[in-house]
């Protein structure tokens, strides 16, 4: 008996589905050498030639990906992620510390973002595997548990109690002389959850079995995180599709370049054929460029270039259109469909509640493992898709209707609105609630400047208060009046008789009635020393030699 025979149905289901799924999501040549069709009548060379130059449109690759981005930027960014529990070494390996979760320096954030979620929205499957060195754990040495994933076409069986799976392994081969990885050998791996622990048996490709040991485990060191389904399923086929339109439209561009010459001839004639060296009867070749001429009999049209009707590449190209279209609709209709509230920012937090499950499970057998205390994780609740001047645009469209109605309830809940459509994935849930409550507290004061200018010049509104609203120390204001009032003094004093002497010794002479005197009388003004501490006279010295 093979082992592949105990496989699960769900996994005999889906597997041609999971290879289609997985060849979209890696793109490239092994999707095109693996669904690119000849067409009908078409001769190898041809295919062999038309496939050379074909691409690979991965418009559903490329929508999944931008689900993905969304999902791991505000996971990342988010403040309301916590992880408490388990020991103090888990949340150094989880930072990234002491080798990583994988032993690669990856922290536990990034593992999600590039080996768990991609899996989990192409494939709708992925597994994680918790293992850990068979030497003992001590609090000095570096050695911890480590976390790899297996892909969804790995998972072979599973019963619904998670207490038993078969896993398929690809185990590197490496040369005998050079010590390099030159292939891989499969393996089975039976996990199974038994009275004395997790009992794990190892199989080669023929069900015999290699090796058996027990884990001193009270649950599987596996975990599965799962979709409902791929968000893929309804737009795979639409994209090898894409891919056959694409090709068979970028070689007809390239063949249709080339016109067809053409000309009449007289087929009772002899004037086009000729004899070759074994006497064969062939028809002449034309020679033809742009520095040549031909000739051409009386009463026959011209000889001409021809080329093929641009209609079909035409009503290719608009499918084409409508295909990506149609892919980014259906992707985003399987994203919503995943909850029954049907929005996306919903579906998001479905998809991040499974990350957050199967994260706590991670963390609680890393934490069997180091005998350590149970982990616990919160992933953020919300989730916003709009962009940074979306946000934005939203803002000042509430800001531009702060003070249509005079009641400061009013005011304060639009300020609200404000302050959640731009700091709502930004700020903890706790901080956020501080602003609501500031804002509350301020009731319908304004802090935008341009309005608290304005207040103060029309007197509505004094220099202290301004000063606070603006966020200065209360006793700034007071040192900006006195400062104030001094600048007024030196301007009344200059508009004034004596000011308009001292402007003439400045060289304005046209404010002094005797700019020479003012001079003179300022220069000795400078030399006094009467308000001085110093009584020394105020002039320069011997000039040094």
């Amino acid at each position: 008996m093979m082992i592949d025979s105990i496989a699960s149905p769900q996994y005999t289901y889906l597997y041609n589905e999971y290879e289609k799924y997985r060849k979209i999501k890696e793109g490239g040549r092994p999707f095109i050498h693996k669904y690119l069709r000849s067409r009908t009548a078409e001769d190898p060379e041809g295919f062999t030639t038309r496939k050379s130059i074909s691409y690979n449109p991965a418009f559903a690759k490329i929508e999944v990906n931008k689900i993905r981005n969304t999902i791991f930027q505000n996971f990342i960014a988010s403040p309301d992620l916590v992880r408490i529990g388990g020991s103090s070494a888990m949340h150094q390996v989880f930072k990234g510390d002491l080798g990583g979760v994988d032993n690669h320096g990856s922290t536990f954030n990034s593992f999600i973002g590039r080996e768990i979620l991609p899996e989990l929205l192409f494939m709708g499957k992925v597994g994680v595997f918790v293992d850990s060195p068979r030497e003992i754990l001590t609090q000095n040495n570096h050695q911890h548990p480590y976390l790899y994933t297996y892909k969804a076409e790995k998972i072979i069986a599973w019963n619904e109690s998670h207490t038993s799976v078969l896993l398929k392994d690809s185990i590197p081969k490496n040369h005998d002389d050079f010590n390099l990885m030159v292939s891989y050998e499969t393996q089975y791996r039976h996990l199974k959850l038994t009275n004395d622990g997790v009992n794990v048996t190892i199989y080669d490709s023929a069900y015999n079995e290699l090796e058996t040991l027990i884990l001193d485990l009270e649950r599987l060191p596996f975990v599965i995180i799962e979709l409902p389904e791929s968000l893929l399923k309804e737009v795979a086929d639409y994209q090898i599709a894409l891919l056959n339109l694409a090709s068979s439209d970028m070689f007809y561009s390239l063949m249709s370049n080339i016109p067809f010459y053409t000309e009449q001839y007289d087929p009772t004639g002899m004037d086009n054929i000729y004899k070759d060296a074994k006497s064969e009867i062939k028809e002449k070749e034309v020679k033809i460029g742009t520095t040549r001429g031909r000739r051409y009999p009386k009463l026959l049209d011209r000889p001409g270039f021809i080329h093929p009707s641009p209609d079909p590449l035409q009503a290719s190209m608009e499918k084409q259109e409508q295909l990506k279209k149609e892919i980014k609709e259906i992707v985003n209709e399987t994203l919503l469909n995943l909850t029954e509230d049907n929005t996306v920012e919903a579906s998001l937090a479905y998809i991040t509640a499974e990350l957050e499950r199967g994260e706590r499970l991670i963390g609680n057998i890393w934490s069997d493992y180091e005998s350590s205390t149970p982990y616990i994780v919160s992933y953020p609740k919300s989730f916003s898709t709009k962009t940074d001047e979306q946000r934005l645009n939203e803002a000042q469209a509430y800001k531009e209707r702060l003070y249509d109605a005079a009641s400061p309830e009013y005011a304060v809940e639009i300020k609200k609105i404000i302050a959640k459509i731009l700091l709502e994935d930004r700020v903890s849930t706790s901080q956020l609630n501080a602003i609501y409550a500031s804002i509350e507290d301020s009731g319908q004061i304004t802090f935008d400047p341009d309005i608290i200018h304005k207040d103060v010049e029309y007197g509505l509104l004094s220099h202290s208060t301004a000063a606070k609203l603006r966020g200065y120390d209360t006793d700034e204001a007071k040192v900006a009046n006195v400062e104030h009032a001094e600048r007024l003094a030196r301007i009344a004093f200059y508009q004034s008789e004596a000011g308009l002497q001292a402007a003439g010794a400045r060289g304005v002479d046209d404010l002094s009635g005797n700019a020479r005197q003012d001079s003179r009388d300022e220069k000795e003004l400078s030399r006094s020393s009467d308000l001085d501490d110093s009584q020394s006279r105020k002039v320069r010295g011997e000039a040094d030699d």
